[in-house]
């Protein structure tokens, strides 16, 4: 009867979609989702392997936002076996973007012939948030044992691996990664 005609024009608000286990700010951004979806932009790339070239599956694209709301949260994704990522529905904001996998070291993403940090993405609309690719480096490991002059395991003996560089007073050995020996004198150093 007449009940069930006011009760189909009764449209929920996301405060009460969400129940009362969410905090009140959740609720307050909750239609921003659905009103800024013309707004979303999908961002996507292919991840290869620096030495090959050939691409890698099952790599996972995480994009962090400078500073996180309720529709501002890291997203992540899986590449396919063309090595193509595919993060979809990301609201206009400030970003990085890294990839990893295993057997690979972790990498952000930078502009083409950029070093060091994550470049910032300023994701907005109508920006071409395509062919943001990487190719990762794979990754390696040095191991060994150490024993003294009488072949005894030498036992929490530390390792160092250097590489050569250069300080204020010219060359020098710039310490890489540190291990330190187990009981039978097994070390693994892995970047």
């Amino acid at each position: 009867g007449n009940g069930d005609a006011a009760v189909s024009k009764l449209v929920p608000t996301a405060e009460m979609t969400l129940g009362p286990f969410f905090p009140r700010e959740f609720a307050q951004d909750a239609n921003d989702l659905a009103g800024n979806a013309s707004n979303a932009i999908e961002i996507s790339g292919r991840v290869t392997d620096s030495d090959t070239g050939k691409p890698l599956r099952m790599a996972l694209a995480t994009l962090t936002p400078a500073q996180r709301s309720a529709s501002a949260v890291e997203r992540t994704a899986r590449t396919r076996a063309d090595g193509v990522y595919e993060l979809r529905d990301v609201p206009p904001g400030d970003y990085t973007l890294t990839f990893s996998r295993s057997r690979y070291v972790t990498a952000p993403w930078r502009r083409e012939g950029g070093t060091g940090n994550a470049t910032r993405l300023d994701v907005r609309a109508g920006a071409d948030m395509t062919r943001m690719d990487a190719a990762l480096i794979r990754a390696a490991a040095i191991a060994g044992r150490l024993t003294d002059e009488l072949g005894d395991p030498l036992e929490n003996a530390w390792v160092v691996a250097a590489r050569r560089g250069f300080d204020e007073q010219g060359p020098t050995f710039v310490t890489a990664a540190v291990g330190v020996t187990n009981d039978i004198g097994g070390y693994r150093i892995s970047h």
